[in-house]
């Protein structure tokens, strides 16, 4: 049986490679989505197993574009972009001690708090433009994983997950920085790790499809995504691990609707960077594990082009 689902894993693994490598010149509304590149990525991302998973990460993204290259954006048509996004991503997760299907099943809560800064030229109908920036603090889109199940077995272990993102940021025609996206997300994914005890090798990949509804203040269907996020990474003994990180994202469907001012707007992006990470337990049975990465971006397609850093500390205990 569980040589059956890491068959399954690996093909759907290689058609993503086979997607991923499909040229696309042609993202979402406001070049960007409910995707975040190194959310989830690594081991501490991946249920523990442990019931009771508290993970704080907090990241930043500092992204811009051309003044040749056109954003739709809340209702405005812009150019010129920059944007830098801060937020903070507390994680509750709770994994149920009894076995389900052979596994094991776990839900996740996530209450983002985001800073977002954008700064661009606003295009009017004449085609002049104008120089705005905007600031916004608040309550981010909530994501919320009610169906974790996961296998283990020997060095390896799988995840099949199905999560949501809640418009429940706010969201403002006609405002550049908008914490929210006023659409709903669906999003199933899976999971595969491997740890070696012995040498120190662990590694991860999570894929995953995003399935996005229409802004409804603006009549834009932002099309549907997949994307890989992966981790390889070496675990020494004192537990300190180094390594590398990275993610393909490509939109896999073009933007629609009346708002959709471009037409089939689809992004595309790859990011790769290098990983540190630290395991150790704690008194009174609890791990903690921290983990930082930078990922710059490599290749951009209609989206903004620019970097992530992050950093994640996780505490879990029964």
């Amino acid at each position: 049986m569980f040589k059956s689902r890491s068959r399954f894993i690996s093909w759907v693994f290689l058609v993503s490679l086979t997607l991923f490598s499909t040229p696309s010149a042609l993202a979402s509304e406001g070049g960007s989505s409910h995707y975040t590149p190194g959310a989830i990525a690594s081991f501490i991302d991946f249920p523990s197993g442990i019931p009771y998973n508290v993970v704080s990460p907090m990241f930043g993204y500092f992204g811009s574009a051309s003044a040749n290259r056109q954003f739709p954006i809340a209702g405005l048509l812009t150019a010129n972009v920059d944007a830098q996004s801060f937020a903070w991503t507390p994680s509750f997760q709770y994994d149920l001690p009894k076995k389900v299907l052979g596994g094991q099943y776990a839900f996740t809560l996530v209450l983002p708090v985001v800073q977002l800064n954008v700064d661009a030229n606003i295009i009017g109908q004449g085609g002049g433009n104008v120089r705005t920036s905007q600031s916004k603090t608040g309550l981010g889109d909530i994501y919320f994983s009610p169906f974790n199940l996961f296998w283990k077995k020997g060095n390896f272990k799988i995840l099949a997950s199905l999560a949501m993102f809640v418009p429940s940021g706010s969201y403002t025609v006609g405002d550049l920085a908008n914490i929210g996206k006023n659409y709903w997300t669906f999003n199933p994914y899976a999971g595969m790790g491997y740890n070696n005890p012995n040498n120190g090798l662990e590694a991860n990949a999570y894929l995953g499809f995003n399935f996005n509804t229409e802004n409804p203040a603006t009549d834009y269907l932002s099309g549907h995504e997949f994307y890989l996020d992966f981790t390889v990474n070496k675990r020494f003994k004192n537990g300190f691990g180094v390594g590398g990180t990275g993610y393909v994202f490509q939109q896999i469907t073009g933007d629609s609707g009346s708002g959709a001012r471009l037409g089939n707007f689809r992004g595309r992006t790859i990011g790769l960077g290098p990983e540190v990470s630290y395991v150790t337990p704690l008194p009174n049975g609890i791990l903690f594990a921290m983990e930082a990465k930078w990922i710059p971006e490599i290749e951009v397609k209609n989206r903004l082009q620019g970097h992530w850093v992050w950093f994640k500390f996780a505490f879990i205990f029964k």
